[in-house]
């Protein structure tokens, strides 16, 4: 009996114990699942390999931090937090390279709680933050960093260059003058450039020594800000290489040596991605060029390193362009698809006047991609007054053929049987019927384009299939004295 007494003596105390473990599974039955993600508020992408931190404030966890990285998509979880309130955050390197602190806020963990996201300061507040000015309509703010072409490192000291036309009115009358402004890397590669205006066609490129990239088009948003990332390389002479055509190309001389530099290669594609044939592709301000094949790809060699602009041209669309990253070592595919069909109106006579400003806007845009050849209004106004078809002599691509009924410039045509041909006139938008290069004088003339093939021509400016364009603005200001013209 006595023995019996003790053995249920044992067991009830047995029972009345707490199984082992059990405090701490109704310890770990209170953690809280926390998850969210973390995005560039910029350009509204996730941000991947951000550090969050949840600090906690309340008893007994005061001051224990827990901690995530996050993944490709922006997303972190912290399996197990203990409820109670925290001090949370993130760190990002592209943030501590921009000296800018993201900044914290107060959460409350408790079960059932909604996902807790984060974001880098909107632009408004890093326009506040670096420029020192509240944000507006008109400007904008770009940042970004110098990397060095081939080993991604950052470049310091550089510059960061950005270019535009604006109108000037003043008691000359309206004109137009080119601006640019400069910003300087320094740190990490880190530049800033403020107030910026919204309404121009803004490029850009940036500088280290004597070394460059290409220019890029930039578009700011109104009251926004522009990241941009560019890569210099060493300058390699890249109007002295030559295109590496693909297979069914033309080929390149026999024994030629393909000089050393960066190579691209790629498909020019339509908008529902079938291969265009016959594009040109070119990159910015370089006299490499190539067309494509019958399965719309190309090839590019002897390339400067850098961040550049490839544009590809066909009849029949709207010139692509596409921003590249090129470097010695590390050929580069891409493809370039054209996104809109060039429009072709009916010729109508419109009669009204001309906004010199605008126009000008337009012909340094394509002055600086460079497709054609292209007289300033600093060049003109630097020569004698004389003929329009004088202005062009001695210009590559051009010649002149002198009769009893006047001037005819003539080009080189595209075509079987046809040598030489008369490019067609255009004068503030309007085509000239009679191509007449002798009835207008440069004292009147404010900038020419010069197309001396039909693929180079700007697509509301194509007209001849077998010849180029010579596009000519004129000035609304009344023009200085002319040579043929009596002064007093």
């Amino acid at each position: 009996m006595a023995l019996a007494a003790c053995a249920h003596a044992a067991l009830l105390m047995l029972a009345l114990q707490p199984a082992p473990g059990r405090a701490q599974q109704a310890g770990a039955a209170q953690m809280v699942r926390v998850q969210g993600a973390v995005y560039d508020s910029i350009v509204g992408t996730p941000i991947a390999g951000a550090r969050v931190h949840f600090v906690a404030t309340s008893e007994p966890d005061a001051g224990r931090t827990f901690s995530a990285l996050s993944d490709e998509a922006g997303r972190y979880v912290i399996p197990g937090l203990p409820p109670g309130d925290y001090v949370a955050g993130f760190e990002s390197l592209a943030l501590d390279t921009l000296g800018i602190e993201p900044g914290t806020r107060l959460v409350q963990v408790q079960p059932g709680m909604p996902r807790v996201n984060f974001a880098t300061p909107s632009p408004p507040a890093l326009i506040l933050a670096i420029c020192g000015t509240e944000a507006n309509d008109s400007t904008a703010l770009l940042i970004g960093h110098v990397r060095d072409a081939d080993t991604e490192m950052a470049l310091f000291p550089a510059v960061v260059a950005v270019e535009w036309v604006e109108t000037v009115v003043d008691g000359r009358g309206v004109r137009t003058r080119n601006a640019r402004v400069a910003g300087a890397a320094g740190g990490p590669g880190f530049f800033a450039i403020c107030d910026l205006p919204t309404d121009a066609a803004l490029h850009a490129y940036a500088t280290h020594g004597a070394d460059s990239s290409g220019f890029v088009e930039v578009e700011l948003p109104p009251a926004g800000v522009r990241y941009v990332r560019f890569y210099v390389g060493v300058t390699t002479g890249s109007s002295a290489g030559a295109a590496l055509l693909a297979p069914d190309s033309v080929a390149a001389p026999a024994g030629a040596v393909a000089p050393e530099g960066a190579r691209l290669s790629g498909r020019v594609v339509g908008e529902d991605g079938s291969p265009i044939v016959g594009a040109y592709v070119r990159l910015w301000n370089s006299e490499i060029e190539a067309s494509t094949t019958a399965d719309g790809r190309f090839s590019l060699a002897g390339l400067p390193g850098g961040t550049h602009t490839v544009e590809a041209r066909a009849l029949g669309y709207v010139p692509a362009t596409a921003t590249v990253h090129l470097a010695a070592g590390r050929p580069l595919a891409v493809d370039v698809r054209f996104s809109q069909r060039a429009t072709v109106l009916r010729p109508i006579e419109v009669r009204a006047q001309l906004v010199y400003s605008r126009h000008l806007q337009e012909f340094e845009s394509r002055r600086r991609v460079g497709w054609g050849r292209y007289i300033t209004p600093g060049e003109i106004e630097a020569r004698p007054v004389t003929t329009l078809s004088r202005l062009l002599e001695g210009y590559p691509g051009i010649w002149l053929e002198r009769g009893r009924d006047g001037t005819l410039v003539r080009m080189r045509a595209v075509g079987a049987g046809v040598r030489y041909c008369t490019p067609t006139l255009w004068v503030d938008g309007m085509r000239d019927q009679v191509n007449d290069f002798d009835f207008l004088h440069s004292d009147r003339v404010a900038a020419v384009e010069v197309y001396a093939r039909p693929l180079d021509v700007p697509p509301r400016f194509s007209y001849a299939k077998e010849c180029g364009a010579i596009i000519v603005w004129t000035r609304p200001i009344p023009a200085r004295p002319s040579e043929r013209e009596p002064r007093s």
